[in-house]
């Protein structure tokens, strides 16, 4: 257990200040009003889907989409948390991401938990991102929510207003509801890996039973035998791909047309992990490749059926929030 304390803005431009022992709120103070254990005596209610928020860097872009992915999941009116494990971005949060209601919460990794199971299973360089990962389906599960989103809200950004990210979202949800999936994942590395990767990142998520209990029936590297043709680090991603590939669990992957999704990195050296990219005509298509370059050797076709949950805008609605919004962000 650790005591923690976070200062965070409201959307009235006030400070709220709170002390947790864990995740059990034992002082609050917001709008001139002071409360100790203000949950005490008091029936606990939540979401059905609760979304968990995976940060670790600080740099400017990354608190936009942190905030552009706060902004949405309160218009969905979920249970939000926060996953960080850098001590550093406390300050930041503080300063510079408004929470606009108390129904978001930091936490942190669950490293005593998963540390010695994902040893076993995949590279020490992913290990860290694999904890966060796999804390999201312990504390769904130990919380009691029915689904939950599992996003990286620090490199990624959809180029649309709230309203239409909403609506993307809830389609994914129904789409995956509907078909009984697991997990059902933004194609971020489906198509670019022709068919070969599933990945997280922006990811809606049946709750699993047990989880702790299934990933030690799996803690080892027998089932990286299949990937070592590809010469790669093994991450959760690549676990879950395996899953998939046996049946073992049922792992979609979905689009949406002419929207495009910024996974921020370093666009020039590494543009094949860190893109700006959209999906048209059933191909999916670098931006920044075309309209620096005029080409389009940067474009892979879908490989095989993948659904396109939504139409939301046209390109040129997009690109215009690229230029208006997003690039704005080093400005602040």
């Amino acid at each position: 257990m650790f005591i923690q304390k976070y200062v965070y803005r409201t959307n009235n431009g006030e400070v709220g200040k709170e002390y947790r022992i864990g995740e059990f709120l034992v002082y609050l103070k917001e709008r001139g009003v002071t409360q100790i254990l203000p949950g005490i005596g008091k029936t606990t209610r939540h979401s059905e889907i609760a979304a968990y928020l995976k940060i670790n860097r600080k740099d400017q872009y990354s608190i936009f989409c942190l905030q552009e992915w706060i902004e949405t999941f309160h218009r969905l009116n979920y249970d939000c948390f926060i996953v960080c494990d850098n001590p550093a971005l406390y300050k930041i949060l503080e300063k510079k991401v408004v929470f606009p209601s108390r129904r978001f919460q930091i936490i942190k990794s669950q490293t005593r938990v998963f540390n010695s199971l994902l040893r076993k299973m995949i590279s020490k360089c992913w290990l860290k991102a694999g904890i966060a990962h796999f804390t999201t389906f312990s504390h769904a599960e130990k919380k009691g929510y029915a689904f939950f989103w599992n996003v990286d809200a620090d490199d990624t950004a959809f180029c649309c207003n709230v309203e239409k990210r909403c609506e993307l979202l809830r389609m994914a949800e129904e789409y995956a509801r509907r078909n009984d999936l697991d997990a059902f994942s933004y194609d971020m590395w489906w198509t670019r890996s022709v068919g070969t990767h599933w990945s997280f990142g922006i990811t809606f998520t049946k709750t699993m039973n047990k989880f702790i209990s299934w990933i030690k029936f799996y803690a080892n590297n027998d089932w990286q035998k299949d990937y070592k043709k590809y010469n790669v680090q093994y991450n959760v991603d690549w676990f879950f791909t395996f899953a998939k590939e046996k049946s073992i669990l049922k792992c979609g992957t979905f689009y949406a047309e002419e929207l495009i999704l910024i996974h921020w990195g370093d666009f020039f050296r590494n543009n094949f992990a860190s893109n700006i990219s959209y999906f048209k005509d059933e191909h999916l298509h670098d931006l920044l490749h075309e309209r620096l370059f005029n080409s389009q050797s940067q474009t892979w076709k879908i490989p095989g059926s993948i659904p396109c949950i939504i139409k939301l805008n046209s390109l040129n609605d997009s690109v215009s929030y690229l230029r208006n919004v997003v690039g704005l962000v080093n400005k602040g």
